[in-house]
């Protein structure tokens, strides 16, 4: 989506409000801009603006409004995030001619590779997290992997550029951490699986792709 117009009937339809979304490179929203009608015109009213992780997680998140021709700072949020997307502190900021954390705010804490979320309120929360997956084989190190299309509706190509001959290893578990399949592939600089051949069904998967190198993990979004 990239415009949203709302409009109320009263006799006949009439403007209320609409938004604007821009997106990043991985498709998590990037902006959006909030316009209310009045009188004939369209007027700014909010605006958001988001970095996310790989997980579409908003590590940084700042809320402005209009006033007076320009755009007013009036909250910030930050989050710091682990090597598995789980939030382990969120904090939130107030703008009173320089970003002040003493006002409660409504504060999130995503974990599972951003699937889930916990609200809060409050203006910082800290976090603490102990995995439920078990039976993956990995090793630490940095797994230099990338999967494209994501969404994807067929096929999914993997990029690996691992320094390795071994095989990789490849499972994919459910967003409740069941594990769906597994795939072992020889380690070539390109490999595409045939997402229609493996039996999964539309939705949201996370990725593991392990090798003596290290584990990469991608969150995934199968679309037939």
């Amino acid at each position: 989506m990239t415009i949203y117009v709302s409009q109320l009937f009263n006799n006949s339809w009439q403007n209320s409000e609409q938004y604007f979304y821009t997106y990043d490179v991985l498709g998590f929203p990037e902006t959006v801009i909030r316009q209310v009608w009045q009188g004939s015109t369209w007027q700014n009213s909010l605006r958001r603006s988001y970095s996310n992780n790989n997980y579409g997680t908003a590590q940084l998140a700042v809320f402005e409004i209009w006033q007076q021709g320009t755009w007013v700072s009036q909250n910030m949020f930050t989050k710091a995030i682990d090597d598995y997307g789980n939030v382990t502190s969120s904090n939130a900021y107030t703008w009173n001619n320089s970003w002040q954390q003493n006002q409660d705010n409504q504060l999130e804490v995503n974990y599972n590779y951003g699937l889930k979320t916990l609200r809060f309120q409050g203006y910082r929360a800290e976090a603490g997290f102990t995995s439920m997956l078990v039976g993956v084989r990995e090793k630490p190190g940095t797994a230099s992997t990338k999967v494209y299309p994501n969404p994807a509706n067929g096929k999914l190509f993997i990029i690996n550029t691992l320094l390795s001959s071994d095989p990789l290893d490849i499972h994919i578990f459910a967003t409740d951490g069941r594990k769906v399949t597994e795939l072992r592939q020889p380690a070539e600089p390109f490999i595409t699986l045939d997402l229609e051949k493996s039996g999964l069904r539309e939705g949201s998967y996370i990725m593991k792709i392990s090798s003596p190198e290290g584990t990469s993990t991608h969150r995934i979004t199968y679309l037939k």
